[in-house]
């Protein structure tokens, strides 16, 4: 009877955390939702005492749910280029759960090329960032397609891990 006891906590303990996951994915959904036919939006930012920007909404932002990353699109549409074609390659690479090299990344994306055009569910399903990836391979189709990809013109926001940019040095 201890068992059942205990088991019974654990069952109730992992629905209720996934109960406030859904429930915070469906207020992200309903928000952009309600945003979607407006042409742009801004983020309320605010710069803590470190130099770090924030943004000071609860559910749609760049900082927050995978989800809620996976929707957002900057407003102005820029070129790839030679430079931005590569980190949107390493970027896909990492949120798919790819780490290495330059090289490694290309190898990455000569053997699974197909799977992302194609858009394979069961690849997909295997990405480290599920969300984040399929937003992203979507955008990789549009610019594939593209006869140029390094012109093809995207409001895809890519994040670059900026760690040891030097900013925080002149910050403090």
């Amino acid at each position: 009877d201890a068992v059942k006891n205990k088991s019974v906590k654990y069952a109730y303990k992992l629905i209720m955390a996934n109960y406030q996951n859904y429930c915070n994915e469906m207020r992200i959904l309903n928000i952009a939702h309600i945003i979607k036919n407006t042409d742009y939006f801004y983020f309320p930012l605010f710069l803590d005492w470190r130099g770090r920007f924030y943004t000071r909404t609860e559910y749609l932002s760049y900082q927050g749910n995978k989800i809620a990353l996976s929707l957002i699109r900057f407003y102005d549409k820029k070129a790839f280029k030679i430079m931005g074609w590569q980190m949107f390659m390493i970027y896909g690479a990492n949120i798919y759960g790819t780490k290495g090299s330059l090289e490694t990344i290309i190898e990455f994306f000569k053997t699974k090329h197909d799977f992302i055009m194609n858009l394979d569910v069961s690849f997909l399903k295997n990405a480290k960032s599920p969300h984040l990836f399929i937003s992203w391979a979507f955008e990789y189709r549009k610019a594939y397609n593209n006869n140029n990809p390094q012109a093809f013109m995207s409001n895809y926001p890519v994040l670059v891990d900026l760690t040891c940019n030097g900013l925080q040095h002149i910050a403090a």
